[in-house]
């Protein structure tokens, strides 16, 4: 990874970027992978919006934060499990991305609220409202996202999975 692997600097992050996935560094790769879906999101948003406006003068903004949204939870899902968990509980990648989008759709209602109390209630300034709402919103989603879908630990009875039973004897 780094040519200095002996530097304090260089230990650690070797550690955050390769295998085994420490907590820490799976926050790290996780905002990392947020801000770039952040990135699809926005520059899908804005492309959307543009050309879509072009072509039909009424066509509303929102439609194109939604198709912006779709493209920043894929672009994330996509990050997440390649990037940044080592483990995916589900084995049908179709159940685990509905329940990876729904997670972020439950983000985004988190984030509407939160915003709308900040500001609607106690007045505080819109872009520090936002920044608090980031902040919020993206604790809930890894921690949503890790429990349920990239977690061996957690299941829903609270208890660890049952071990695996040995093999039976022939008679």
């Amino acid at each position: 990874m780094l040519k200095r692997p002996d530097c304090p600097t260089g230990r650690v992050l070797n550690r955050l970027l390769r295998p085994p996935y420490t907590f820490f560094g799976q926050i790290v790769r996780y905002g990392l992978a947020g801000g770039i879906a952040a990135v699809v999101n926005i520059g899908v948003y804005a492309a959307a919006w543009r050309l879509l406006h072009a072509v039909w003068p009424s066509f509303d903004y929102q439609v194109a934060n939604v198709i912006g949204f779709f493209a920043g939870n894929m672009t994330s899902y996509q990050l997440s499990t390649r990037f940044v968990f080592d483990y995916r509980r589900l084995r049908k990648r179709t159940h685990e991305f509905g329940i990876y989008f729904a997670i972020g759709v439950g983000g985004l209602v988190w984030s509407a609220l939160i915003l709308l109390l900040l500001v609607g209630i106690f007045g505080l300034q819109k872009d520090i409202a936002k920044v608090i709402s980031v902040g919020i919103v993206f604790g809930w989603n890894f921690g949503v996202r890790k429990a349920l879908l990239f977690s061996k630990t957690f299941s829903p009875s609270h208890r660890a999975p049952s071990p695996e039973r040995p093999p039976r004897r022939a008679p």
